[in-house]
C-alpha cells in the first residue's frame, strides 16, 4: 500500500508541475488584463492544496526505515516551532513551548520526530482563532521501570467531537475544509515506529490535546 500511494503521488506531481508552470506563463503574459485575477487566485489555491496532499501522501507512503541517533525532544520541538512560525504569524496565533530542561534523551530519527511536532503544532494553529494559543508541554512521565518523555500539544479551539476521537488517526479523516486528513495519520505512524504512543482528546479547560510519549534513555 505504501508503494502504491508513493507511486501515485509521484505520477500526479508531474502534471501538477506542468499546470503550475502554465499558470506562471499565463500570469506573465496577461497579468491583470481581462479580469483574470479571481480565477488565477482560485487555481493557485487549489494547486497549493493538491501539492500539500501529494507531499503528505509521499510522507505517508515512505518506507519505515529510521536513521536513529540519541537526541533531545526539546530541541526537536523548538525546530518544529520555528518551522511553524510563519503559519502562526499569518493566523495571529501564539505558540508557547514549555518543555522541561534536563529531560532524558530519546533514540530517534530527528527529521521524522520534528515532522511529528510540526504536524501537531500546525494542526493546532489551523483549529485556533486569532489571538489564541497553541501550547507544547513536555515532562518526564510517571516513574516506573522505564523512563518516558511525555509531550502534549494543546490548542484553544473547539476540540474534538466525542464521536471523532476514535477516528482521529485514520488516513483521510478530517473535518477541516481543505485538509488532507493525513497529518495525524503520519504522526501516529512515526510515533509507533519509534516505539512510542499517541492519544488524542480534549483539554479540561477546552480545546484539543494530542499527547505523545517516547521511551527515554538514561544517561
Amino acid at each position: 500500500m505504501g508503494a502504491l500511494v508513493a507511486g501515485v503521488a509521484h505520477e500526479v506531481r508531474n502534471p501538477l508541475f506542468s499546470i503550475s508552470a502554465t499558470l506562471d506563463a499565463f500570469e506573465a503574459r496577461f497579468g491583470e488584463k481581462g479580469g483574470h485575477r479571481p480565477y488565477v487566485s482560485v487555481l493557485r489555491g487549489e494547486l497549493d492544496r493538491l501539492n500539500q496532499l501529494m507531499q503528505d501522501l509521499l510522507e505517508y507512503g515512505r518506507p519505515s526505515v529510521l536513521e536513529t541517533s540519541k537526541g533531545s525532544i526539546k530541541d526537536a520541538v523548538r525546530q518544529a516551532v520555528v518551522s511553524c512560525a510563519t503559519l502562526a504569524n499569518s493566523a495571529g496565533v501564539r505558540i508557547v513551548e514549555r518543555i522541561d530542561n534536563g529531560l532524558s534523551p530519546v533514540i530517534m530519527d530527528r527529521r521524522r520526530i520534528i515532522q511529528v511536532f510540526h504536524n501537531l503544532i500546525a494542526n493546532g494553529i489551523q483549529h485556533s482563532r486569532a489571538g489564541q494559543t497553541v501550547t507544547i508541554d513536555g515532562s518526564r512521565g510517571p516513574e516506573n521501570d522505564n523512563v518516558w518523555i511525555e509531550c502534549a500539544v494543546s490548542d484553544s479551539g473547539p476540540g474534538f467531537a466525542s464521536e471523532e476521537i476514535p477516528r482521529i488517526f485514520e488516513p483521510f479523516f478530517t473535518k477541516r475544509p481543505g485538509g488532507t486528513g493525513l497529518g495525524l495519520s503520519i504522526v501516529h505512524r512515526i510515533v509507533e515506529e519509534h516505539g512510542g504512543t499517541v492519544v488524542a482528546g480534549n483539554h479540561p479547560s477546552g480545546g484539543a490535546v494530542v499527547k505523545v510519549s517516547f521511551k527515554g534513555v538514561e544517561e
